[in-house]
């Protein structure tokens, strides 16, 4: 009958339309690999470094180990530890939607 091709609702044969997915989805993996770098490129330029503990020792001039109760204790009695995380937070999250609206104008 289709012989092993099934048609969609368009008639194509169902393997012409996986393919054509197929494509679409590499597409959307590579634009967003393309994306994910130039967030990961731009955090690096604002602070230097992606990792919490480097991040700490910027801001606080040392590094805490949470899972210590000692020093977690310590970070949380810093008067503005979570003012100045947010303040990472709240610039990383204005360049990634920069980095994601960039192709919707």
């Amino acid at each position: 009958m289709y012989a092993g091709k099934f048609p969609t609702s368009s008639g194509e044969p169902l393997s012409a339309y996986s393919a054509r997915f197929k494509e679409a989805d590499r597409s959307l993996r590579r634009q967003g690999k393309k994306k994910f770098i130039a967030f990961r490129d731009a955090f690096l330029r604002e602070f230097g470094t992606a990792l919490c503990p480097e991040l700490q020792k910027r801001i606080f001039g040392r590094s805490f180990v949470f899972t210590d109760e000692s020093q977690g204790a310590e970070f949380f009695a810093i008067a503005d530890d979570a003012e100045k995380c947010a303040e990472i937070m709240g610039k990383a999250a204005r360049v990634a939607a920069e980095i994601l609206l960039a192709d919707e104008e």
